[in-house]
Order: structure tokens, then C-alpha cells, then sequence
């Protein structure tokens, strides 16, 4: 029963959750919790999913290295008019 449950992978998906969405955001880990579920329950219908799976998450942290909150913040930024900024 607490075996399944403290698996190093359930510790490993958690890891990859806050690091998905972001460490420096409040809300980054949530951010990164929700896209991980969406995209592991779309792939896993798939053949070789957990390749599939691994590529899509390395992608991501190669487009927003500071994650989703932060590449979102990213492009906030460049699309915010200049003269509305401090």
C-alpha cells in the first residue's frame, strides 16, 4: 500500500512537476503539475510513449529553461507595450 506511493518515481514525476513550471514562481510548480498530467495522459495513448513523453518534456525545458511560469512571464514581457513598463 505505502510502497506504491513512495516509489522513486512518484518522487521523480514531483521533481519534474515544480521543475516543468518553475522554482521561481509562486505558481510555476501548479503550472508545471497541470501540464504534466495533460501531457502524460494525452501520450501515454500512444505507442512508445515514454519516448515520446521524455522529448516533449526536454523540449520544454530547452524553450523555458526558467520554466513554464517563467517563459511565460518571458513572453508577458516582450509583447507588453514599452511605454507601459516602469
Amino acid at each position: 500500500m505505502f510502497n506504491d506511493q513512495l516509489a522513486i518515481s512518484q518522487s521523480v514525476d514531483g521533481l519534474i512537476m515544480v521543475l516543468l513550471g518553475g522554482v521561481q514562481a509562486l505558481f510555476g510548480p501548479l503550472l508545471g503539475a497541470g501540464a504534466f498530467v495533460l501531457i502524460e495522459d494525452y501520450v501515454t495513448r500512444l505507442d512508445y510513449w515514454r519516448f515520446i513523453f521524455g522529448a516533449i518534456i526536454l523540449l520544454i525545458v530547452l524553450a523555458a529553461p526558467d520554466g513554464i511560469a517563467g517563459g511565460i512571464t518571458r513572453v508577458w514581457r516582450l509583447i507588453r507595450p514599452a511605454e507601459a513598463r516602469p
